[in-house]
């Protein structure tokens, strides 16, 4: 007896089809998902490194070390450095003492020593430095000298509202009239971190972003000086570009103000590529501490 034959439905290529759709949405969670990571791991670096500084501070001002004065930050800044413990001018070093600072523990300052896992190559200098904005310093005794300030952006008005030291010490409250009383003391690490990803930016036909698709830039800078930073200014120092990166290279740390440059790819062969400068997202974490009189 002979049987009917069945016929399957012909199914080949429906697999595919179906991971077409799923790896969408796929691709979307892993990038979200590896954005995210990134920013727990820059916020994880710079909590650590804070709780470590400010112990090693706390330390050092408890053996007399440091010795704290009231509403004079630029000397205590002073007493850091002549303590071998922080030092402006270490922010930004040079691949020899880069390497160098990396083996040898008495290369650099110990706070400075602490932070240099936050450190960054910065190919339009040639430098080891730690990410911000590149200004020169120009103190009331010595040569000038190029340091970092981190600048803080503000999303709304597209503007730099505020100026950071990478290591910031504030608050110095010593008004309690006990003269036995401790004084508060706000002990902080500043790192500029962004996510991996920007928003995608749509072109017309000229070339030009139209309606909410304006790639982010900087409308408005605030002045060092309106900061109680007027010592500092914008570097003019003159770098050698590490031959090994073209000109066209995206980086979250470029840019005059260290806000991030990324290239979009020209549309045509012979266009010019359109950089876009995102945003960034600044995390912080501040230790407070009852330090002597």
């Amino acid at each position: 007896m002979n049987r009917p034959k069945c016929h399957t439905p012909d199914r080949q290529g429906q697999a595919m089809i179906e991971f077409l759709f799923i790896s969408v949405f796929l691709t979307i969670f892993v990038l979200g998902f590896f954005g995210l990571a990134l920013m727990m791991v820059h916020a994880t670096t710079t909590a650590s490194t804070q709780i470590n500084a400010t112990l090693v501070f706390d330390d050092q001002v408890d053996q007399d070390t440091v010795l704290l004065a009231s509403n004079q930050i630029n000397e205590l800044y002073l007493q850091l450095d002549a303590a071998e413990l922080y030092s402006e001018e270490q922010l930004i070093l040079s691949p020899n003492q880069y390497r160098a600072a990396v083996q040898n523990h008495g290369v650099v300052h110990e706070l400075n020593r602490m932070m240099l896992t936050l450190y960054f190559y910065d190919i339009d200098r040639s430098v080891y430095r730690y990410p911000g904005t590149v200004v020169t310093k120009t103190p009331d005794a010595g040569a000038p000298f190029d340091t970092i300030l981190v600048p803080i952006f503000d999303t709304a008005t597209q503007s730099i509202t505020e100026w950071k030291r990478p290591l910031e010490i504030d608050d110095i409250d010593d008004s309690n009239p006990d003269p036995d009383a401790p004084a508060l003391v706000t002990f902080s690490v500043w790192m500029p971190s962004q996510q991996s990803s920007i928003s995608s930016v749509t072109f017309d036909e000229d070339g030009i972003p139209f309606g909410d698709n304006q790639p982010i830039g900087v409308n408005g800078v605030q002045a060092f000086a309106d900061a109680g930073l007027s010592e500092y200014s914008l570097s003019g120092t003159s770098y050698t570009s590490d031959g090994r990166f073209g000109t066209v290279v995206s980086d979250a740390n470029r840019g005059i103000y260290g806000l991030g440059e990324l290239t979009l790819a020209p549309r045509e062969v012979g266009d010019v590529p359109i950089v876009v400068r995102p945003y960034r997202r600044i995390f912080t974490r501040a230790g407070s501490f009852r330090l002597k009189p």
